[in-house]
């Protein structure tokens, strides 16, 4: 469906014109190596699939925010769905759970929408500094929400990309506090790495 309403809205080649000189362009590419990666895939049936579906949904969320009048709009607009999509699969957790059980902090682990919520926090950490006011009224929003979201699922995983993504946006805007917690988070994961030999059930409990 989504590859017909693609080729229906005949902004395909406005869309990938646009999006030249960008790493999404990159992204569809690797989408592609994805989609021939199942002349060797042991599941050939399957990496076929995921190739197709990651770059058919990439390209038509551009194609989707090529009818926005401007960026500012298109990224309010990409924000908000981000948004919606992490509260709908929390809204699932919840649905599915047994109520009682949401008492614990342990039973809102998850490694679905806390990779979103990494995802659009880093962005709007990223995009804050070089934002105007309004913008940043914007950011600071969706950037706490995605936070909010980012913990309450603690995932470890989730957690260390974020702050492989606070690294990153530090060295990018030379900026010594975030240097600073980044360098601080990765010291201490390396010492208790060390101390624990690789082993980290023995803070299970302090992740969670």
């Amino acid at each position: 469906v989504t590859i017909v309403a693609i080729t229906m809205s005949g902004r395909m080649g406005k869309a990938w014109s646009e999006l030249a000189g960008t790493s999404v362009r990159m992204l569809i590419f690797y989408s592609v190596v994805c989609a021939i990666s199942a002349i060797w895939s042991p599941l050939p049936q399957f990496s076929l699939f995921r190739g197709i579906e990651y770059g058919t949904f990439v390209l038509g969320v551009m194609i989707a925010l090529s009818y926005a009048p401007n960026f500012v709009k298109a990224e309010r607009l990409i924000l908000r769905v981000s948004i919606l999509v992490i509260l709908l699969s929390i809204y699932v957790n919840i649905h599915f759970a047994d109520i009682a059980r949401l008492s614990s902090l342990t039973s809102w682990h998850t490694n679905s929408y806390t990779a979103s919520a990494a995802i659009i926090f880093c962005y709007c950490l990223g995009e804050f500094p070089r934002a105007d006011k309004s913008r940043r009224k914007t950011l600071k929003r969706y950037g706490v929400l995605s936070l909010a979201a980012l913990l309450l699922g603690t995932s470890t995983a989730s957690f260390f990309a974020t702050t492989v993504g606070m690294a990153i946006i530090a060295f990018h805007y030379r900026n010594m506090v975030l240097i600073i917690i980044s360098l601080s988070v990765f010291g201490i994961a390396s010492v208790v790495m060390a101390l624990t030999g690789g082993d980290l059930s023995s803070i299970q409990s302090f992740i969670f």
